[in-house]
């Protein structure tokens, strides 16, 4: 079985997280230095002195620049480093649960799941309580390699919360059905619940 995450991923992401954080800290605590040095400067000069508006001006700049240059990076960089962590710690540890289809296909479009980038790919798959089948679809990760596989391929896989974890294609069984009869079986009943409504 081909494994889309090894554990690894966790540990490196987590790491490159703190660093990152760490980084903009060290950041934030220089310019609030540089900050304080220029108020300081700026109380140690002579009342209404000419130059006394220069320190107030270059602590108003650096603190308005920091502020603007650190909106992307914490609001949009670290948000979406931590969003992934988070993924990557519930794939480590979540339940997981083993599914078998028919390929179909991959679809590039970017879906967002709690923050995170994904593809999807579609399988059919039997529901034996219906007696019918219905179209899967699973989410990947834009971060790893797209699964290599075909057009009608048979795949177990696994996944954890709709995100796929671990994939092997497997032979097709004698009385597999073919993807036309799948998709007769889907559409019928999408008209049934069409229906419904």
């Amino acid at each position: 079985m081909t494994q889309v995450y090894t554990g690894e991923e966790y540990i490196a992401e987590r790491k490159l997280q703190k660093r990152f954080l760490h980084v903009w800290l060290g950041l934030l605590g220089a310019v609030v230095a540089v900050v304080i040095a220029c108020l300081i400067i700026n109380a140690l000069l002579p009342y209404k002195s000419p130059i006394a508006v220069y320190p107030r001006a270059a602590a108003y700049i650096i603190s308005i620049i920091f502020a603007l240059l650190s909106y992307p990076f914490l609001a949009v960089k670290y948000t979406r480093m931590k969003n992934y962590v988070k993924i990557l710690k519930h794939i480590q540890d979540g339940l997981k649960e083993g599914w078998t289809g028919e390929f179909i296909e991959f679809n590039r479009a970017v879906e967002v799941k709690e923050g995170v980038d994904f593809y999807s790919m579609t399988t059919y798959e039997f529901n034996s309580h219906k007696d019918e089948y219905f179209i899967r679809k699973v989410l990947l990760d834009r971060e790893r390699p797209m699964p290599e596989l075909n057009e009608g391929d048979m795949v177990h896989y696994i996944t954890q919360g709709n995100i796929l974890v671990a994939y092997e294609v497997i032979p097709r069984p004698q009385d597999e059905p073919a993807a036309r009869q799948k998709k007769a079986s889907v559409l019928k009943k999408d008209k049934r619940e069409a229906i419904k409504l």
